[in-house]
Order: C-alpha cells, then sequence, then structure tokens
C-alpha cells in the first residue's frame, strides 16, 4: 500500500513577520504560567520564547514521503541569572520534529512514543541550570534522541562538528534535514563553511501518513522531584520547507493567507483639542445654539429645557 495524501510543498521565510494559516497552526504554552513567554513570529523568525510542553508549530496538510528542512538560530546556551544572582532561565531544553501524526494540534503527551519523534538537546544540570558537565569538567556534547516509529535509539551524541549548544555557535544558523522515503529515516545537519552531513540513518518498522510538528519543550509549572525549572525552550527557527517526495505526489497549491488576517483600515487621526467648539452660544438673538460640529448637544439642551419647563407647568396645575 502506498498512501499520497494531498498536501502542499511549503517554503516558510516569515517574511514581514508572518505565516500562511492555510499551512500552519501555532500552539503556544508559555514556561511556569508566565503568560509573557511564548511562541510568536517576530524580525522573520519563529522565535520559541521561553515556552512549556506542548508548544508546536504543526501543518494543516498530512505528508507521507517527503522532505523537512528548518534553520535553528538563537539557542539559548547559557542560564539567565538576575541581579542578585538568582537563576531565572535555564540552558535551552530540546528542539523536537515529529511527523505521522494523524491529529493535528494535539497534546503532545498523547503523541510522545506512538509517532516518530526526533528532539536535540544539551543535557541540563536540575540543580545548576547549567549545561551538564563531564568527568574532566568539560561539557556534555549535543545530542540527539529519536523515538517511535520502532527506532527507540535513545540518546546518540552528536560529532563535535555540530555540538550547537557550544557558545562558540551564537550566530550561526545549523540547518537540519529529515528525509523520509519508502520508511527510510535520514537526518542531516549542516552550517555555513560545514557541508551537509549525514548523522543518522535507518528504516522504520511501519510508514506514517500524517501531520509534521516542530516542538519547543519546557516546564508549565513544579512537580517536586520531575517539573524542577531546569527545562525551557528559548530558541528560533526560520526557513522551514516541506517537499512532497510521494511517488506522482498528489500536490495542490495552497492559497496564502496572512496569520495576521486582514490589514486594519489607516483612518487618518485628526486631534481636535479646541474646547470652543463645544460650549453654548447664542447665535443672533435666537437662543442657545452651536457650530454645526455640536448641534446634537443643542439638541440635546433644548430638549431638556422643554421637559423641565412642562413638568414644572404640570406640578403648578
Amino acid at each position: 500500500f502506498y498512501s499520497r495524501p494531498e498536501n502542499t510543498n511549503i517554503n516558510c521565510t516569515f517574511d514581514n513577520n508572518e505565516y500562511n494559516s492555510n499551512e500552519w497552526i501555532m500552539r503556544s504554552r508559555p514556561y511556569m504560567n508566565n503568560y509573557l513567554n511564548g511562541m510568536y513570529v517576530n524580525d522573520g523568525k519563529l522565535v520559541f520564547n521561553n515556552v512549556a510542553g506542548d508548544t508546536s508549530f504543526s501543518t494543516l496538510y498530512k505528508y507521507s514521503d517527503f522532505e523537512f528542512e528548518m534553520d535553528i538560530t538563537d539557542i539559548r546556551r547559557e542560564p539567565v541569572i538576575d541581579s542578585d544572582g538568582n537563576i531565572i532561565y535555564p540552558v535551552s531544553s530540546w528542539i523536537g520534529f515529529m511527523f505521522g501524526s494523524p491529529l493535528n494540534n494535539e497534546n503532545f503527551g498523547n503523541q510522545v512514543g506512538r509517532y516518530p519523534l526526533i528532539g536535540f538537546e544539551a543535557p541540563i544540570d536540575q540543580k545548576t541550570w547549567e549545561r551538564e558537565k563531564l568527568d574532566n569538567g568539560k561539557n556534555a556534547p549535543t545530542r540527539m534522541f529519536i523515538l517511535g516509529g520502532g527506532l527507540d535509539n535513545g540518546n546518540i551524541p552528536l560529532p563535535s562538528t555540530f555540538d550547537f549548544w557550544e557558545p562558540k555557535f551564537e550566530g550561526t544558523d545549523v540547518k537540519v534535514k529529515i528525509k523520509v522515503v519508502d520508511n527510510l529515516l535520514n537526518i542531516y545537519l549542516s552550517y555555513e563553511g560545514v557541508p551537509e552531513t549525514l548523522v543518522y540513518s535507518n528504516t522504520m518498522k511501519t510508514s506514517f501518513e500524517g501531520y509534521v510538528y516542530i516542538y519547543g519543550m519546557g516546564n508549565s509549572y513544579y512537580v517536586p522531584e520531575i517539573s524542577l525549572g531546569a527545562s525551557c525552550g528559548n530558541f528560533a527557527v526560520d526557513n522551514i520547507k516541506i517537499t512532497n517526495l510521494d511517488k506522482d505526489g498528489n500536490i495542490i497549491e495552497s492559497e496564502y493567507v496572512s496569520n495576521k488576517g486582514e490589514e486594519p483600515i489607516d483612518y487618518p487621526y485628526v486631534d481636535k483639542n479646541d474646547d470652543e467648539e463645544y460650549l453654548l452660544k447664542e447665535i443672533d438673538g435666537k437662543g442657545c445654539s452651536s457650530n454645526n460640529k455640536t448641534s446634537i448637544i443643542f439638541v440635546f439642551s433644548c430638549v431638556s429645557l422643554i421637559y423641565l419647563a412642562v413638568k414644572i407647568n404640570f406640578k403648578g396645575a
């Protein structure tokens, strides 16, 4: 059986700080319920700003055989410390990619382990919120993990060339490419000056047709011994591409609809601060009146006076 779901080729660059809402849906959760944080588009990138679990950017189309690309940038590589020496935010936690889910905009906990999940992370010390250290005092290397799809390979250390949580990668965009064809999963990494390198290849036990997710991960609340605040996603992604690789693929054109909606009408603003136009005036001995701009005030005032006069006369009668 060969599945050819109807979908579209995607090239999402976040120009004008927007994306096509006919292709993507956003699900944002803040770290430790701090609602000043979350996911949004800014400076031409998709920003995961101190996010917690269930933060995802997922497709509105299903894919079977495909190629996925994205640039990862702006990873927080050191903990944030306030003026009193208190740690506010830890080193950024793992960056995830999932495919094959039959559900769109779904809770992460309902999906993990069921569909292929690929993650990149630097191990974080739960006590110091810094990167874990090896016995020699150096940082534990950046690693990749793969769950689901019969590929539960656990943690796979990446080559030092791609230890992109190291400070020397500050300002460098690391390109991730994930290719799925006939159950074969290949993962590539590259960045400027370093050619595309195959870092993982394996055959899944079954094929998957479903939605594609990009995940940021962190804590949304404290749970003793489990959620101690050391997990917090803080990074950005850009230049997301998805290419249909199905044999005789069922590719359609996706109408572009900005997630911003329609642009508001720019009505001209005129500053009026002249109290004189609101004052009642006597014009040519004809009684109370105003200029045309305050005629409604004039009508209201005159009606009030008539009502008062009738009320007084009624009482006199």
